[in-house]
């Protein structure tokens, strides 16, 4: 039996790995209100080093917005568009999803109308090791579209996947089968 344990990657990027994020493009992203993105255009663009590969199942867009005691947040999993050359990967949201998304933005600016909410956005997604599974000095990035006029923007830009996950999290994360 060979099991996989999903690491929250891209949460974990975000969360652990400040000195690794590219600020001009965290800078535009924290612009750009999610709530008014077409869901339909969000994509998110995953390098990942020789030794891993990328679970679609376990790729997840997590959006919440928060006012007080109430809390409205969803999951949306990211469907594989393609797999790319050089261990890249494009994934973005289902049209049924899109769909859960904009209900999602309807109910938070409705809530916004009595006064700000402010809200998240995040992508954490799962991986498997092939072969002998990746380099000790493997480096992966993460970037995002929310908006059809904007470019692919590098939110990770190559960093080491030992700092970003820590290096039990590395080494917990199980073979492909």
């Amino acid at each position: 039996m060979t099991l996989s344990k999903p690491i929250p990657y891209a949460l974990f990027l975000f969360l652990a790995a400040c000195s690794y994020l590219n600020p001009v493009a965290v800078k535009d992203l924290s612009l750009l209100d999610p709530l008014r993105a077409d869901p339909s255009v969000i994509e998110a663009r995953v390098t990942l080093p020789e030794g891993l590969r990328l679970r679609p199942d376990q790729a997840l867009l997590t959006v919440e917005a928060q006012k007080g005691d109430l809390r409205i947040a969803e999951n949306f999993r990211l469907r594989l568009v393609e797999g790319l050359e050089g261990g890249v990967t494009q994934l973005s949201l289902s049209p049924v999803d899109a769909e859960r998304f904009r209900a999602w933005q309807a109910k938070v600016l409705n809530l916004r109308q009595s006064g700000p909410a402010p809200g998240s956005l995040s992508v954490s997604l799962g991986a498997c090791a092939t072969g002998s599974g990746p380099a000790p000095d493997a480096t992966g990035s993460l970037g995002l579209r929310l908006r059809a006029d904007a470019p692919m923007a590098p939110v990770i830009d190559e960093a080491p996947l030992v700092d970003l996950l820590g290096p039990e999290n590395l080494a917990a994360i199980g073979p492909c089968g």
